[in-house]
């Protein structure tokens, strides 16, 4: 009878450490899953914050885009002077934008894939304004249009992969049109 009393002893002090186990293993699991939760809802905050953020560079961006697509198209003296200090203006605008101090501190608690393409975009905004605050003088008028509109429709890239309401205001701020393949182009 005492052999029955220590074998039954010694299973209910197994299943208890058996309930104790996984009520821990339970409670590590529920923390760790609110933990990925609370991480994932400030990344999304984070990204919301980003975008408001980048905005007003965005829209800046997208009519100086437009600005060269019409400074590509000026024929005579008063146009070329007129659009190319629309484009001088907008640089201007964009540089004034970037350094807000927001820009640089949305990127804090961005995810890490967010905040890759958050810096890339910032990034070759930044290249734009530098670029065109000191450019080269090797070249001519219509190289110099063709690079600015080369590297802004790069940014749509950027913007699209980021976030695609921006992109989308980004393209109608900029005159693209959707073409049926997806690529848009300067309207």
């Amino acid at each position: 009878m005492a052999a029955h009393e220590s074998l039954a002893a010694g299973l209910i002090s197994l299943w208890a450490a058996i309930l104790a186990a996984w009520l821990a293993y339970s409670g590590i699991r529920m923390q760790i899953d609110e933990d990925r939760q609370k991480v994932a809802l400030s990344q999304i905050a984070a990204k919301q914050a980003a975008v408001t953020a980048i905005t007003q560079a965005i829209h800046a961006a997208a009519a100086t885009l437009y600005t060269v697509t019409q400074a590509q198209k000026a024929q005579d003296q008063q146009q070329i002077a007129h659009w190319d200090g629309s484009i001088d203006r907008g640089v201007s605008y964009i540089e004034e934008c970037l350094n807000n101090f927001t820009v640089r501190e949305a990127v804090r608690d961005l995810g890490i894939a967010d905040r890759v393409i958050y810096i890339q975009i910032v990034g070759m905004l930044w290249s734009f304004v530098t670029i065109n605050k000191r450019p080269s003088q090797h070249l001519d008028r219509d190289t110099q249009l063709q690079n600015r509109c080369n590297t802004l429709m790069k940014l749509r890239e950027y913007l699209q992969e980021f976030d695609s309401d921006l992109a989308a205001a980004y393209d109608s701020g900029a005159g693209i049109a959707k073409q049926a393949d997806g690529s848009g182009a300067p309207g």
